[in-house]
């Protein structure tokens, strides 16, 4: 009897009986010291008393995922639509689509940020976030419009003294040194229902008492919607940009309480890091879009390059898989095998699968995925304004 195989692209070798396509993966672990809280059994060696048992007094335990059943009574069935809905209810804030021009898309694109993938998590009590209405400028210049005709053909249009405005802040936050994490750098990415911004680690409290002197205790600030703040509670400063739940009339209270039931935990996307790439940066098409076609060949040519050395240097294409390597691709195993037997790098699986991966980034850089040398610089949106249009705009009305 033959026996044929299927390689990673799920060809067929060798005629006979076909075999499993195995395909290697880098598992999402547990943050150290709470792996005894988050690791579970398998959902499938439990019945559903033994896994209601289980998750008793273990919030974090995955089994809580894996067994959704086990938050309702045992009259719920494991399948029952109320299952469901709970997990509905708690993405969309409870929030009912009216039948008639529902905005299914707009919702659609701030449900899902509080199930954003995270690193670490945070506590801030919603209350203690100051929010403030944004600061737009506006200005005149001339621009290229992207318009679309009557047969919805899109061409380019150039428009003299267009007015162009401008969001100072644009849902950035300024968040207190004393509740910002050691480990972040800079800023961190925070993430909850119909949130999202970016806070940059400050010094609100200095300020403040700076500002206010002798009334430091007793001082209070008023948001955007007209609620009073103690000075010293404020742990966080950010504008109605970065609160998306304001699309949908749902009101202050209403967002504070939803957070609160979630224990105040706001989750943390990423903070400040040097560029995966190494010395270079990848650009974006925004950019590629706002340059001159002149001097195309010039932006290309670090790209260009690099693809050369790809193809040429297995320790440059290494390198490359050792920096991109994540739970999804096989880039860690081709390179741990390659440490562990040099003369892999010669196999005809190895140069295969190179070939593969070298195609796959040559096609990311023809949508536009250019590098350039630089690295990643996040710089905060001037970010003592933010604390003078508090003052000025808030506290001067007192």
């Amino acid at each position: 009897m033959d026996i044929k195989c299927t390689d990673y692209r799920g060809r067929i070798h060798d005629g006979g009986i076909e075999m499993a396509v195995i395909k290697p993966f880098r598992a999402y672990r547990p943050k150290y010291g709470l792996e005894a809280e988050i690791v579970a059994l398998p959902y499938d060696v439990y019945n559903r008393e033994e896994a209601t048992e289980a998750v008793q007094g273990k919030p974090l335990s995955f089994l809580n995922i894996d067994r959704a059943e086990t938050q309702f009574d045992t009259a719920v069935d494991t399948y029952d639509d109320r299952v469901y809905q709970k997990a509905h209810d708690f993405i969309y804030m409870g929030m009912k689509m009216p039948k008639e021009n529902a905005p299914i898309v707009e919702a659609s694109a701030y449900v899902s940020l509080v199930a954003s993938a995270i690193i670490d998590t945070i506590k801030i009590n919603p209350r203690n976030i100051l929010i403030l209405e944004d600061v737009d400028s506006y200005f005149n210049t001339k621009v290229i419009s992207i318009e679309t005709n009557k047969d919805k053909e899109c061409y380019a249009k150039e428009i003299e003294n267009y007015e162009l405005k401008n969001t100072l802040f644009d849902g950035q936050a300024l968040i207190d040194e004393s509740i910002f994490p050691e480990w972040g750098n800079g800023y961190i990415l925070l993430r909850h229902h119909m949130c999202k911004t970016a806070a940059f680690k400050s010094n609100i409290q200095l300020f403040f008492k700076e500002y206010f002197g002798k009334h430091y205790d007793s001082a209070i600030v008023i948001d955007m919607f007209g609620n009073e703040h103690k000075a010293k509670d404020i742990q966080m400063i950010t504008t109605d940009n970065a609160m998306k739940w304001l699309k949908f009339d749902i009101s202050y209270d209403y967002w504070c309480n939803r957070v609160g039931i979630n224990d105040n935990t706001f989750g943390i996307v990423k903070t400040a890091h040097k560029s995966k790439l190494g010395n270079v940066q990848r650009m974006s098409y925004q950019m590629i879009n706002s340059l001159d076609i002149d001097i195309m060949d010039d932006v290309m040519d670090v790209s260009k390059n690099y693809i050369i050395q790809l193809k040429k240097d297995d320790n440059v294409f290494l390198e490359y898989l050792s920096k991109n390597a994540n739970f999804a691709n096989d880039y860690d195993v081709l390179v741990a095998l390659c440490e562990y037997n040099p003369e892999f790098r010669y196999s005809e699986y190895f140069r295969n699968r190179k070939k593969e991966i070298i195609r796959t980034y040559i096609k990311k850089f023809r949508t536009g995925k250019v590098i350039q040398s630089g690295d990643n610089l996040v710089i905060p949106r001037t970010a003592f304004k933010g604390l003078q249009t508090a003052y000025f705009d808030y506290f001067g009305r007192r």
